[in-house]
């Protein structure tokens, strides 16, 4: 019996031991998740990096416009309708409806490394805005020149008559006057090349989870986890009740006295006397 009990309590150990196991692993999980960066992935077509928490699209509260299916990095929460982040090394603001959140950090979260060169035979001036007003020049990009990056487009001004109102925003870095991020004319840029889609797939969080903080790892989101632990539960729970279970006592039958028990008496009494009368204090005569 000792034997059998000390099998149960083992067992029983060992399950506990598998769900703390299984539980410190979740948990652990969960952290590196909480400690990593974290990503939106872009869902629409018209999603634009705005310079300002505002709804406003007019040329001067917005970056670009955001590939669909990359990523931008979350900065922080505090507006009801956009998350602060960063796509690219540009700082800026999108509209919470226009991404989702996924676990983990995808191996290219931006369109990046597209370059493009200058054509023609005119300089390309880098502009803070996308027009040619006043107090917008920022730099020049000599004409012919390669290396320009791309980082993102969006429509400005019609700089020139029939060529159109798109305009790159780009980084161009110079030896005489630094590394130049503004807007330049697309009609002074050579064609881009295709943007293709971003092909990464990762789980999408729960929506109810909010921006920002720590959230539930897939491993715990995936409810067959959650039933193998309940179901390693259950022989553990048993088996420690069983180990642990009161045991009833039985009634101890009792065999009820007789008074007529005969039991022999001295020898020199020749005789029997019950013991009842053997109890009984009396003379005898020999």
């Amino acid at each position: 019996m000792l034997k059998f009990k000390a099998c149960c309590a083992a067992f029983a150990a060992a399950v506990f031991i598998t769900g703390v196991a299984f539980g410190i692993a979740a948990e652990t999980k969960t952290a590196t998740y909480a400690e990593d960066a974290i990503y939106y992935r872009i869902i629409t077509g018209s999603s634009y990096l705005y310079r300002t928490p505002s709804e406003s699209v007019l040329h001067t509260n917005l970056f670009f416009s955001l590939p669909e299916t990359y990523f931008v990095e979350f900065v922080s929460e505090s507006w009801p309708l956009f998350l602060e982040v960063n796509y690219n090394g540009i700082r800026g603001y999108v509209l919470k409806t226009d991404v989702q959140r996924v676990y983990g950090a995808p191996v290219t979260p931006y369109a990046a490394g597209i370059m493009f060169q200058i054509e023609g035979i005119a300089n390309a001036i880098v502009r803070s805005r996308p027009d040619t007003g006043t107090g917008a020049y920022l730099g020049v990009v000599p004409y012919n020149a390669s290396g320009v990056e791309y980082l993102g487009s969006i429509n400005g001004q019609e700089a020139v008559s029939g060529l159109g109102t798109t305009w790159y925003f780009a980084r161009y870095n110079s030896a005489e006057q630094g590394i130049l991020t503004g807007y330049i004319y697309a009609a002074l840029a050579a064609p881009l090349p295709n943007l293709a889609a971003n092909p990464e797939i990762l789980p999408i969080v729960p929506p109810d989870t909010g921006g920002g903080g720590v959230v539930l790892p897939p491993e715990l989101n995936d409810p067959n986890s959650w039933l193998l632990l309940g179901l390693l539960s259950i022989p553990a729970i048993f088996l420690l009740f069983m180990l642990f279970k009161p045991i009833k006592k039985g009634k101890t039958r009792r065999t009820a006295p007789t008074t007529q028990q005969v039991i022999p008496v001295s020898t020199y009494n020749r005789g029997y006397i019950t013991q009842y009368q053997a109890e009984r204090p009396r003379d005898f005569d020999f």
